[in-house]
């Protein structure tokens, strides 16, 4: 568990195994990762568990852990999940590595702004229909992505953004510093809490500016905590790892920072380096081609589809965005107002651009924020914009009302003869709000009963956004 910033021994008492216990939680997360990205381990651990544990330095007893080598035992145990320990310990260990302020700051309210709240609900309910249900709940739909470089110097197979090679680099200069600051604020200001959700990195790697923690301090001097890292260079410098994460806990906490592996050795480099306690608030992103992952289906890793061996490794209809809110590359000086969809041949990265925009100073930023936000994320349905549903979405006409379904899910309004006229005309594409309440004046519908069925279509997000 976790205890005012220590990790202790944790204690459970297993059903199968009188006396058996978890030695250390820590050991318990890297048994998981090992078993996820070393097939060797994996098969090591199958014949011979308690070698594979004694080899492998885990201080965990083999009982404990009989759910993954013996497969029957598995079997009989799953028909009485909620008495299988291995339950708690991991909602135990989700605890440990779970950041509750960045949670906190993903909340619904948690932004002060009213149009970007409701806009966000809104994308939210979309890809709720756009994806397994398993891979939209990763979504996070974070506010910002602040790029500190143009490019990147990982090249990594995979990349989900197919990040050019890098190219310029955001110092943290006096007059950089100031502006990075300014800006900071400005989303405070406008955003609330929410502006926490931030990422400083996008199609970069954050460990390519070697001012990177100067930013980050700046950001927990406005927001009270380190911003949310991915780094795949955490082994280049580990003493610069090290200072980073030191300063981070100083900051506010480190249990927001993720470190990517793309190989094999790194990730046994990586255990070499760091001890099982050291990497207890690390969550690792386990992308080594050994690994069970998925690749999502997007940017560079949809070459992989071509090829027989690979295809296997991806995630059809993914995308690996995350921002439902403002992509910012501080180099370049440029906003582009996006959000999460399946990548596509026309949306390759998956995501969507709404709007892309220059700013010189940090009063251009804010205004092109608020001017994006006035212009994208209206409140209800604009009255002098043709509405359709998205184009993804089968209509279907019923009795008392219709529907509009994807493979993934069915979004139903009925019982009111009314609802199925509405989504009739809405599924024509053609008509305007002014028009189809025109078109239903001679119904003599009590005030306001149209207009809280609309916000009803409107808030389920199931109309094509943004309105033209």
């Amino acid at each position: 568990m976790f205890l005012k910033g220590k990790y202790v021994r944790v204690s459970v008492i297993f059903p199968w195994g009188e006396g058996v216990t978890v030695n250390n939680l820590a050991h318990y997360k890297r048994f998981q990762e090992y078993i996820i990205a070393d097939s060797e381990f994996d098969r090591a651990f199958c014949k011979q568990p308690g070698e594979a544990l004694r080899q492998y330095g885990l201080g965990l007893e083999v009982e404990m852990l009989r759910p993954f080598w013996d497969k029957n035992f598995a079997k009989k145990i799953a028909e009485k999940k909620a008495d299988n320990p291995l339950d708690s310990l991991n909602r135990e260990l989700r605890e440990a590595v779970s950041d509750k302020k960045l949670l906190s700051c993903l909340e619904p309210e948690a932004s002060d702004n009213l149009n970007y709240r409701a806009w966000r609900r809104r994308q939210q309910e979309r890809t709720k229909s756009q994806f397994q249900q398993q891979h939209d709940q990763k979504i996070s739909h974070i506010l910002y992505a602040f790029e500190l470089a143009k490019g990147c110097s990982g090249n990594c197979p995979f990349c989900a953004l197919d990040a050019p090679p890098l190219q310029k680099i955001y110092y943290h200069t006096e007059q950089n510093a100031r502006l990075w600051r300014e800006i900071l604020q400005i989303s405070k200001d406008i955003f609330g809490k929410a502006a926490i959700a931030t990422a400083c990195y996008w199609a970069t790697e954050p460990f390519d500016n070697p001012d990177y923690e100067k930013f980050c301090i700046d950001f927990a001097e406005v927001h009270g905590c380190f911003p949310q890292t991915t780094t795949v260079k955490h082994l280049e410098d580990i003493e610069r790892t090290r200072r980073f994460l030191k300063i981070s806990e100083e900051y506010g906490g480190r249990k927001s920072h993720r470190f990517s592996i793309i190989s094999l050795p790194m990730l046994r480099k990586l255990f070499q380096e760091f001890s099982p306690d050291e990497l207890l608030p690390i969550q690792l992103v386990l992308n080594n081609k050994e690994s069970r992952n998925l690749y999502s289906d997007s940017g560079r890793a949809r070459k992989m589809a071509a090829q027989p061996k690979l295809k296997n490794k991806l995630l059809m209809s993914s995308t690996s965005a995350c921002v439902t809110g403002f992509l910012v590359n501080m180099p370049d000086k440029t906003i582009e107002l996006t959000t999460p969809c399946p990548a596509t041949d026309e949306l390759p990265y998956g995501y969507v651009v709404y709007e892309a925009a220059s700013f010189a100073t940090a009063a251009e930023f804010g205004e092109i924020i608020r001017t994006m936000i006035e212009k994208y994320m209206p409140l209800c349905s604009p009255p002098d914009k043709r509405l359709r549903f998205r184009p993804d979405l089968e209509f279907k006409a019923l009795d008392d009302g219709f529907q509009v379904f994807t493979k993934f899910m069915t979004r139903t309004f009925k019982n009111d003869p009314i609802l199925k006229e509405l989504g009739e005309m809405i599924s024509k594409g053609t008509y305007t709000l002014e028009k189809i309440e025109e078109m239903f004046e001679w119904y003599f519908l009590p005030t306001g009963y149209l207009a809280d069925a609309m916000q009803k279509i409107f808030d389920a997000g199931v109309l094509d956004e943004p309105f033209r």
